[in-house]
């Protein structure tokens, strides 16, 4: 009981937790995936601009805050349409939440 408590206490002092927001906002842009000038189609193989977003905020809960607030990594829509009621279901849904989450922002759209 107590050494989870103090593991509890170091993890709260840990210095990932005292970094403002905003520079964790801005070093998770740096974590999107460039795209190739040579291939504009091309990013990295298996970590794509549409999963980084989502993946950044499964780490924990103030991470998924400041990555839901931060328009600059929901910019980019990478979406493929099936042939399927999932469009409905859990495609168009998605994709709402997604253009929301980029507010005011250009949309960068990849079918």
């Amino acid at each position: 009981e107590v050494s989870d408590m103090i593991s509890d206490l170091k993890a709260a002092l840990s210095p990932i937790k005292r970094m403002p927001d905003e520079i964790l906002a801005l070093i998770f842009e740096h974590c999107l995936p460039k795209r190739s000038l040579d291939n504009p189609g091309f990013v990295s193989p298996g970590c794509t601009r549409g999963t980084t977003p989502l993946r950044l905020g499964r780490v924990c809960s103030s991470w998924r805050r400041i990555a839901h607030a931060h328009p600059r990594l929901w910019c980019n829509v990478d979406l493929s349409i099936c042939q399927s009621k999932e469009i409905f279901t859990k495609t168009l849904p998605r994709l709402l939440n997604w253009i929301h989450r980029s507010g005011c922002l250009p949309l960068s759209l990849t079918l």
